[in-house]
């Protein structure tokens, strides 16, 4: 996100205001998921960091032959802190006061630590994928960290540069911006092939790593230092309007065309150097940008120049790291919000806030004026900011607890422990009583990890044998693919692992059990790509045929082993569960095939039953209503099981009595 810190430069352009304020709408716009391809926003905002703050480099080099590090990121910290230093604390405490989950508020304190620090972007380059991260409220400050980091590194080669420069004596005013641009762009042209590169490198669903990596995205701001270098290097001969104009009118179409466009996480957009591309159009425009005048009536100076533009342009900074958070934030104290609804709310919130926070925040802290200009003043602020800062994250960290096990486990993990050894064949408990066996996803996995014990057990279960693993659907252990959103890319969830799935499953059948039970549903709602790249639609005729066929081959596994199998019903899945997993149509779909399973089953001479809703489980035993109590506490209100006390009461009010009465 673009925050430019340093003074304004003698001549204000008018047009690089209005450019930063039409960047930022798009990336709200964005956020909202108005377009797909606004996040381009952000190489606008690179690109503009680069520009001005090279531009302002080189007239201080050329007044005083030297750089002042201590002055350079004095004025960035001005810049930048105030408005994070408010915004940071402000979100985290608002989160807990709205219930934020326990078992995220570790996550909520560590992603606040890493923005106020500055190495958001590296925390979720190495930990959820950017999108997949959406419940963040700290998700944007990778942009941020950025930013913060290119203010840090790049002064130092400037230095160096000009030491060079000043060693061997050329003192011109101009003479940095030759070999100073020189630098910028081949380190802009290294960074790009990088990112290019490690893309290839990639499988898919790890692209995130090359969006938010400080290496694969410094290109943007460097070719924004490459330019100043090149218009400084050229004030000997003027730029042709005309040409810049053009040039700038053909930047603004193919930035047009992006954010209506482009994916984030389609991996053409950095294989391709989509996003090289998305950067050499931010240049033309900001060169153009930086020439208009209010005076100017071609296209792209009407924009940039007009009132709107420029007013979001100058707020741009606290735009940013206010709205996605009051998104996040909204979105949750009323989750069935409806999205209209949701984008005026954030969209005025946001504006609210950033208004307040230009007059009493940023400016008084970045100029010294108003209330903050004097010292006994301005320094306690300082100092009350920060430890507002600390104490809110403390209060975050210190309410945390553990995350579902489900959400820790890693599914080599889970398939490892699959794969143990058959269990003994004699019966559990001196009565007798059934020997389970659990074979599904990490919905399964959930119902094994956190089942009874030993006298625990409920009357009439003999044992339970998990041979579940995290991350496999039914067809993920025979290499095909699901959509990382629903509509693409398609990813191998845990390829891995997901082959073990058939020898686990025949492990566990090698202990005899009485009864097999399956889980199916939390991976059947979407599309899915065969191992040949032919993709099966959601809901179709032939997902139905997959589905009931790939059952069925278990069911005949089972009967083989003298077990009989019994499906669990997808049954009222939880507020909190993803929306495709509790859309009334495809709890209708899924239900409806597994009790189609269940009936081809027994034609075909197999022992198959459906565990169906109870009333214990389903308000009024429903399958598509919606929870009980005591069902929601158990799963928090989704659909894995989330701790032994929840594991022990579904045993008891659900499975047990199920797979007894089947």
């Amino acid at each position: 996100m673009q925050a430019e810190g340093a003074p304004a430069p003698a001549r204000h352009r008018p047009g690089l205001d209005g450019a930063r304020g039409v960047a930022v709408a798009a990336v709200v716009a964005y956020h909202l998921e108005l377009v797909p391809g606004g996040f381009v926003g952000v190489d606008v905002f690179f690109v503009l960091s680069g520009f001005l703050i090279t531009g302002l480099v080189l007239d201080e080099v050329a007044a005083t032959r030297a750089v002042s590090l201590r002055a350079f990121w004095g004025r960035r910290v001005r810049r930048l802190v105030p408005a994070v230093l408010v915004v940071v604390p402000t979100v985290v405490l608002v989160a807990l006061g709205w219930g934020w989950p326990d078992d995220q508020r570790r996550d909520l304190g560590l992603d606040a630590i890493a923005t106020l620090t500055w190495w958001a972007n590296w925390r979720q380059a190495h930990g959820a994928s950017y999108w997949d991260s959406g419940e963040n409220p700290f998700r944007h400050a990778w942009s941020l960290s950025i930013e913060e980091q290119f203010y840090l590194l790049w002064p130092l080669a400037v230095v160096g540069i000009v030491a060079l420069v000043v060693a061997r004596r050329r003192r011109r005013p101009g003479s940095l911006a030759v070999p100073l641009g020189a630098v910028a762009a081949a380190l802009a042209a290294a960074s790009a092939t990088w990112m290019v590169v490690l893309s290839h490198r990639l499988d898919d669903g790890d692209l995130s790593r090359v969006y938010v990596g400080t290496d694969t995205r410094a290109f943007a701001p460097l070719a924004g230092c490459a330019l100043a270098c090149w218009v400084r290097a050229r004030r000997s001969a003027p730029a042709r309007r005309g040409v810049v104009l053009v040039g700038g009118l053909i930047g603004a179409g193919a930035l047009g065309w992006a954010v209506a466009a482009l994916e984030v996480d389609d991996p053409a957009t950095y294989r391709h150097g989509l996003l090289v591309a998305v950067t050499l159009a931010a240049i033309l425009v900001v060169r153009a940008a930086g020439l208009a005048e209010g005076r100017d009536r071609d296209p792209l100076a009407l924009v940039t120049t007009s009132g709107v533009a420029r007013h979001l342009g100058r707020r741009s900074y606290a735009i940013y790291l206010w709205s996605w958070p009051v998104q996040v934030l909204v979105a949750f104290r009323w989750p069935g919000i409806e999205r209209p609804v949701l984008v005026v709310a954030t969209v005025v919130i946001a504006l609210v806030l950033a208004e307040v926070s230009h007059h009493l925040v940023e400016a008084p802290l970045r100029h010294r004026s108003g209330w903050a200009a004097a010292p006994a003043r301005r320094r306690p602020a300082w100092a009350a900011g920060g430890l507002v800062a600390v104490a809110a994250i403390a209060a975050s960290l210190s309410t945390a607890e553990p995350p579902p096990k489900h959400e820790t486990v890693e599914a080599e993990e889970a398939a490892r422990e699959a794969l143990r050894p058959p269990p003994s064949t004699e019966a559990g408990t001196a009565d007798g009583g059934l020997r389970v066996m659990l074979a599904g996803d990490s919905v399964a996995w959930t119902y094994g990890y956190y089942r009874p014990h030993g006298d625990e057990l409920p009357e009439g279960i003999a044992s339970v044998d998990s041979r579940a693993i995290i991350g496999c659907g039914l067809l993920a252990g025979e290499g095909w693919g699901y959509p990382l959103h629903g509509d693409g890319p398609f990813v191998r969830p845990a390829a891995g692992a997901c082959a073990d799935q058939p020898e686990a499953e025949r492990l566990g059948l090698e202990g005899q059990p009485d009864v097999v039970l399956l889980f199916p549903g939390a991976w059947e709602w979407s599309d899915a790509e065969s191992p040949d790249g032919r993709v099966v639609a959601a809901r179709s005729p032939e997902m139905r045929d997959l589905v009931v066929e790939r059952l069925l081959r278990k069911a005949r596994a089972a009967d083989a082993a003298g077990a009989r199998t019994v499906i669990a019903q997808w049954a009222c899945p939880g507020p909190e569960s993803a929306p495709p997993l509790r859309d009334p149509a495809y709890l209708a779909w899924i239900d409806d095939v597994i009790a189609e399973t269940a009936a081809e089953g027994r034609a075909a001479g197999l022992d198959v039953e459906v565990l169906e809703a109870s009333p214990a489980v389903c308000t009024d035993g429903e399958a598509q209503g919606t929870p009980t109590p005591e069902r929601a506490a158990a799963t928090g209100g989704e659909i894995h099981v989330v701790s032994f006390e929840g594991g022990r009461w579904l045993w008891d009010a659900w499975l047990a009595p199920g797979l007894l009465a089947t």
